[in-house]
Order: structure tokens, then sequence, then C-alpha cells
């Protein structure tokens, strides 16, 4: 779904203007990230990444990985 001003728009429903600006930020982080791996960028603290295989994003902090573990943190 995409937020577009007051509007929620859902992928069957993209105008075709929304379907070309996606592809053209596709092609450009394309173009930014030929080979595998991270990717640096002019702006800071923001970094591309490109993956061959389906990556599983983990988010937890050492005290939350020890309370899913049972332990005390």
């Amino acid at each position: 779904m995409i937020h577009a001003g007051n509007q929620k728009i859902t992928n069957k429903e993209q105008p075709p203007r929304v379907a070309e600006l996606r592809e053209e930020l596709r092609r450009k982080i394309a173009a930014h990230t030929l080979k595998a791996g991270a990717h640096a960028t002019a702006i800071l603290s923001l970094t591309l990444y490109h993956r061959t295989a389906l990556a599983i994003l983990q988010c937890m902090s050492p005290a939350s990985a020890s309370s899913f573990k049972g332990e005390s943190a």
C-alpha cells in the first residue's frame, strides 16, 4: 500500500505515474548497486544493499535476545 497525501493506494490501483516513478527508482538503485554487498551513499547513515539471496532481517538487541532465550537480562 502506498500513502500519497491523504490517499491510500493499493498496488492494484496504482496510477501509471506511480508505477513509472517506482520503476525509475528501481533502475537508479540497480545502477548504484552493480555488485553484491553494501554500497555507501552520499546520505550519511544510508547504505544500499544488493542481495543475491533472500535475507531475513533480525532486529534484536542483546538484552532482548537474552530474554527471548529465557535468560534474565
